[in-house]
């Protein structure tokens, strides 16, 4: 039964039309906005504020203004007089004339070695050079000061014989060596080995060549070589181990094992067993009375035991050791001034080669230098003594 039909029947009239609701007008949601967000915003919604754009302010400096002057100058590098003009702050035309160029300091080029007739024919002629291409040489050395690169990219313009890289540099600085010996002048910073730097390019040279391959190859010897390195030292450290176990006193059995009766009784029968053998001896292992006397020891020479080898130890102590921790520990003392001795004769502090005569000769050293200092001590000692004495 509907709403209609109740009404009826309880004879109330009709309704009507009904009424449209009227719709809420509803703010548009900002796009990029989630509806989460919007919904925080609510009813107080921030005002929109419109900003006339205009120019920026005018700064409002509290020093003055810097005053700048045009000024004309000449660059000492140049030697055609040329005059050009920039802008200097806070100096006058007057005196920015009596300074110098500030980048002429730069303009530096590099000191190129000349020579004479006299002295080409005398020191400098080689073969497969002649004069005009050692002149050439000289020329473009002096127009792009000694670099190199640009030089051999120029040389095949002037000249018809091909000369590599190497070869201007070995004879460049040969002239130059050549020269300054001749004139008796210091030649230090002029040595090149040809050879070496020739041999050098062709490793690289080979080196940038390589094939994937050979590069995959090499990486997996790198790789190989470090995991041998690796296992080297745990091999290291498993040897030591094992010679500091060997060292070890062998432990005897725990006295538990004999707490019961059969072990009671089996430890009285080894005893008796023991005991047995120790007072009785067959007349087999009795050994034989020797036929001819024993030799007595004769004591070596120096020189014999040298050549035989025969060697006379201290007491060994156990375990592993360095024999550089052997040597005679100087007093502090001493120690700072026999290293400094010792540098002065060009001797290292440390051994390289640690052997026994190594050692010991380096301890004996060491203990001349020690009364050599000491006597040197006293002997100032007694210089001064004299010397105030005298006065």
């Amino acid at each position: 039964m509907s709403a209609a039909d109740i009404r009826d029947v309880l004879g109330m009239g009709d309704l009507g039309p009904a009424t449209k609701k009227l719709k809420l007008s509803t703010d548009k949601r900002a796009e990029g906005m989630s509806r989460e967000l919007y919904n925080l915003i609510g009813n107080s919604s921030p005002p929109v504020v419109t900003l006339q754009s205009k120019f920026k302010e005018k700064p409002k400096f509290r020093q003055r203004a810097a005053k700048w002057s045009l000024v004309t100058f000449k660059n000492g590098g140049r030697s055609d007089d040329l005059q050009l003009s920039h802008w200097t702050r806070g100096i006058s035309s007057s005196d920015a004339a009596e300074q110098p160029y500030r980048f002429e300091a730069f303009n530096k080029h590099a000191d190129v070695i000349t020579y004479t007739k006299e002295e080409y024919s005398t020191y400098l002629e080689k073969s497969g050079w002649t004069k005009d291409d050692t002149d050439l040489l000289i020329e473009l050395c002096t127009q792009f000061d000694l670099r190199f690169i640009v030089i051999h990219d120029r040389w095949s313009d002037y000249s018809k014989t091909p000369k590599t890289i190497e070869q201007l540099k070995d004879r460049y600085y040969g002239v130059a060596r050549s020269l300054l010996a001749s004139r008796g002048q210091s030649t230090e910073g002029l040595s090149y080995d040809y050879q070496k730097e020739t041999t050098r390019k062709q490793y690289l040279e080979e080196l940038f060549n390589r094939t994937p391959e050979q590069i995959e190859e090499e990486h997996r010897l790198l790789m190989e070589s470090r995991r041998l390195e690796a296992n080297e030292k745990t091999l290291a450290q498993q040897k030591a181990d094992l010679i500091r176990l060997l060292e070890t006193p062998i432990e005897q059995g725990s006295a538990e094992q004999y707490m019961s009766s059969a072990g009671y009784g089996s430890l009285a029968q080894s005893m008796l067993t023991a005991d047995k053998q120790k007072h009785k001896k067959r007349p087999s292992e009795v050994p034989p009375l020797p036929a001819t006397p024993k030799q007595k020891y004769r004591k070596l020479s120096p020189r014999e035991e040298r050549e035989k080898g025969v060697s006379w130890h201290d007491k060994l102590s156990g375990g592993v050791y360095l024999r550089s921790q052997k040597t005679v520990a100087l007093k502090q003392t001493f120690a700072t001034k026999v290293q400094a001795a010792m540098q002065e004769l060009g001797m290292s502090n440390v051994l390289t080669m640690p052997t026994e005569k190594t050692v010991r000769k380096f301890d004996q050293l060491q203990q001349k230098i020690g009364i050599l200092l000491e006597a040197k001590r006293v002997c100032d000692r007694v210089a001064e003594t004299s010397d105030v004495k005298e006065e």
